[in-house]
């Protein structure tokens, strides 16, 4: 009888696993073709800090790259005139042609200043979500964005854009339009745009609110969005003493 005793124990395992199987089997099968259709739409499928969709941190020359392209655009439209309100209007051509003059290069002192004004926004948006956020990510060539996390078992990705002032209509969707191709263009579900500005002035707040949410509410993807006066960021974070 000894020699039976493993075997019966393996026959009763093997009956016991086959019963939950059989009992089972349609709730199981079920579950499985759930994750298999969640993964093929590019749903995210989350097990603590992972995801079935993770991006991948940019290297260095890139984060570099993208930063000096970056940089070119908010120092052109720190210098260039104040938009008419709203900005879709047409603006009457003048009867003289001006021409155009050459953009002063960017500073030491601006690039400083956008690097603390995208490193104060996103901690600004990281401060409010609760989580942490993967700074500099790429989901794959030409799809860069300076932050993504998840909340609520949605993927958030984050842009920002140190503005000085109101910007174009034609920057705003730019940046809409490269965020909406990776996420239709993947077929992604479950994703959200964080649209963030960062303004000179407390004055802008308004006006650069006003023309993120025209932008976001044409979106074809939830979009959210955050303006924040430099200077309030840097009281909140501590750069300056909160006057």
């Amino acid at each position: 009888m000894e020699h039976w005793g493993p075997f019966l124990q393996t026959l009763l395992w093997v009956g016991l696993i086959g019963g939950i199987a059989w009992r089972f089997h349609k709730p199981i099968q079920l579950l499985l073709e759930a994750l298999t259709e969640r993964i093929k739409s590019g749903s995210d499928v989350t097990a603590g800090p992972f995801s079935v969709k993770a991006m991948q941190s940019l290297s260095v020359p890139e984060q570099a790259a993208r930063a000096n392209q970056e940089i070119e655009e908010a120092n052109a439209l720190a210098n260039s005139p104040a938009l008419p309100a709203p900005d879709d209007e047409p603006v009457p051509a003048s009867p003289t042609a001006v021409p155009p003059q050459a953009t002063p290069t960017p500073t030491p002192q601006f690039r400083a200043q956008y690097f603390q004004a995208e490193d104060l926004a996103l901690r600004a948006v990281q401060a409010e979500f609760g989580q942490p956020i993967s700074r500099q990510v790429s989901a794959g060539p030409n799809q860069h964005f300076d932050g993504a996390f998840v909340h609520n078992n949605r993927m958030n990705i984050v842009e920002v854009k140190y503005v000085a002032k109101p910007p174009p209509r034609a920057l705003l969707q730019q940046v809409l339009h490269r965020a909406q191709s990776y996420v239709l263009g993947n077929n992604l579900k479950s994703v959200n745009l964080i649209l963030v500005a960062v303004v000179d002035r407390t004055s802008d707040v308004e006006a650069t609110q006003k023309r993120f949410m025209a932008v976001a509410d044409e979106a074809a993807i939830p979009t959210v969005v955050r303006v924040y006066a430099l200077s309030e960021l840097q009281a909140k974070f501590g750069i300056v003493d909160a006057g």
